[in-house]
């Protein structure tokens, strides 16, 4: 059985050999035209052929994979990542708030068991001297500041409210003592005696 036979129907070739029985064809320029358009009609064929075995032309149920592009240290990959706004989000965070009520300056008179003595200045008034004493107990200072407490000490001593981020309000007293140099009975007995001077010239 011939090679043609088993060719596709719709692909199958017709046998150049019957250009000859062709009543038509009765020179040799008319069968090389004839054989010209086989040979044509066979390239096309042939061509056609490879071309659906080297492509797919049913392209409906065909993936495209996009993949990263491989760089030296990694991928680069066009991806687009939306971060929220920090502004917006310190916003929304509950604040804990404090509303001042009354602070004093002081320092350290005196030291007892449990508690010591102070003299104090009114900022909250304005004062610009010292015109106040109070006693206050050891209790309500830190262990830190304890370490700090000593005869002449200077803190700042804060009461008023404060609302924590729940909401809650509760009346607070703050004895915070400060980091600067201690202040002696000498320093004091010297304040007051230039204080003194200075108030007697501008009485005269």
């Amino acid at each position: 059985m011939s090679e043609a036979a088993f060719a596709p129907a719709g692909n199958r070739l017709q046998d150049s050999s019957g250009i000859n029985e062709n009543p038509s064809a009765s020179n040799t320029l008319e069968q090389l035209l004839l054989r010209e358009g086989y040979a044509d009609r066979i390239a096309a064929t042939l061509k056609q052929r490879r071309d659906s075995e080297l492509y797919d032309t049913d392209v409906s149920e065909r993936t495209i994979e996009v993949r990263p592009i491989a760089t030296g240290t990694g991928f680069d990959v066009d991806v687009s990542i939306e971060f929220p706004d920090l502004a917006q989000i310190s916003r929304t965070v509950p604040q804990v708030s404090f509303h001042l009520l009354q602070e004093w300056e002081g320092h350290v008179t005196e030291i007892g068991e449990d508690d010591f003595t102070v003299r104090l200045l009114d900022l909250t008034a304005g004062s610009s001297h010292e015109e106040e004493e109070a006693v206050i107990p050891l209790s309500e200072i830190s262990e830190d500041d304890l370490k700090r407490l000593c005869l002449g000490s200077i803190f700042r001593w804060v009461i008023g409210y404060e609302r924590s981020a729940s909401g809650t309000k509760q009346r607070v007293s703050r004895i915070v003592f400060r980091e600067l140099p201690v202040v002696t009975k000498q320093d004091i007995a010297e304040a007051e005696e230039r204080a003194r001077k200075t108030a007697q010239l501008w009485a005269d």
